[in-house]
C-alpha cells in the first residue's frame, strides 16, 4: 500500500472518530461489580476504549498466528548461515 493511500485511509479514521466523540457527548453510570460507586463517563470514552482494546486483541491474534511462520523463517536464517 503506498503512503498516500495510508495517510488517506488514517485520516478518515481519525475524521470519523472526532465526528462520533462530538456526536455522543452524553454520559452514563460506568460502575465494577464489586465496587459500590459509579462514575459518569462519557460515551465516546467508552467507544474509544472499545476499539483500543478491539485492536490490542487482533494485533494480539495476527502476531500469535504468525508463530510458525515466524518460527519457519527463523531456522531458513539459520539454515543459510551455515551455507
Amino acid at each position: 500500500m503506498s503512503a498516500l493511500a495510508k495517510i488517506l485511509v488514517t485520516f478518515i479514521f481519525v475524521v470519523v472518530l472526532f465526528w462520533i466523540s462530538i456526536g455522543n457527548r452524553g454520559e452514563f453510570a460506568f460502575s465494577l461489580p464489586p465496587f459500590i460507586h459509579s462514575y459518569p463517563v462519557p460515551v465516546a470514552l467508552l467507544m474509544l476504549a472499545a476499539m483500543v482494546l478491539g485492536f490490542l486483541w487482533g494485533g494480539a491474534v495476527v502476531w500469535l498466528n504468525g508463530a510458525v511462520t515466524r518460527g519457519e523463517n527463523r531456522k531458513q536464517r539459520k539454515e543459510i548461515k551455515i551455507l
